[in-house]
């Protein structure tokens, strides 16, 4: 029993940051799978064997979606010509299973290729950030602030900037487009996709 309620933990654990790969952990149930496995003791065998199939199915559209993706790019982009990559879930758990080597599982099947760590990176630094609701800042038709200029809407710029930590919270808020400022311009540019210019 130790050994399947290990193997349960580490797959609740794995779906649980599965956050940190771009997924929703909430879209494996989540929440349903923990009570299942904090009540384990005092479930009945029904609810034991709905627990095993709901962790099972789970377990595989984790599996799937961690593999090839949870959007048919065919449906965003029609003329979409690659293959789609397909994988034996059942095959691969059975695998795990039989030769005890669950816990790579995971490793094994996350793309490799340097774009998805790179996403996975920027994933993380955009989590690190503090949640914000602000209204967007609004510079008016073509205008544009070049270093060196200054404008009164630097002043709520660069509190962003701040709260992000982009900036030093510390410093003074001038209106001035200064040098350390176009450089937390860049970085916050190139965090976000954008061409850090």
């Amino acid at each position: 029993a130790y050994e399947v309620d290990y193997l349960n933990g580490y797959v609740l654990e794995e779906i649980l940051n599965s956050n940190t790969e771009g997924l929703n952990p909430a879209d494996y149930e989540i929440l349903k799978l923990y009570q299942y496995e904090e009540n384990i003791n005092q479930l009945e065998d029904t609810a034991i064997i709905n627990y095993d199939v709901l962790l099972t199915n789970c377990l595989q559209n984790y599996m799937q979606h961690i593999n090839k993706g949870k959007l048919n790019p065919k449906i965003i982009y029609p003329d979409w010509d690659l293959k789609p990559k397909s994988i034996d879930v059942n095959n691969i758990l059975f695998e795990a299973y039989k030769t005890e080597k669950f816990i790579s599982l995971f490793e094994k099947i996350k793309p490799k290729q340097p774009v998805y760590q790179n996403l996975k990176t920027a994933l993380k630094i955009l989590d690190a950030l503090p949640e914000d609701y602000f209204k967007p800042i609004k510079l008016g038709v073509k205008k544009k602030i070049s270093p060196k200029d200054t404008n009164p809407l630097l002043i709520p710029i660069k509190k962003r900037l701040m709260y992000w930590n982009y900036l030093p919270k510390k410093d003074t808020i001038t209106k001035l487009y200064d040098a350390k400022t176009q450089l937390a311009i860049k970085e916050f540019q190139s965090n976000h996709g954008l061409q850090p210019d």
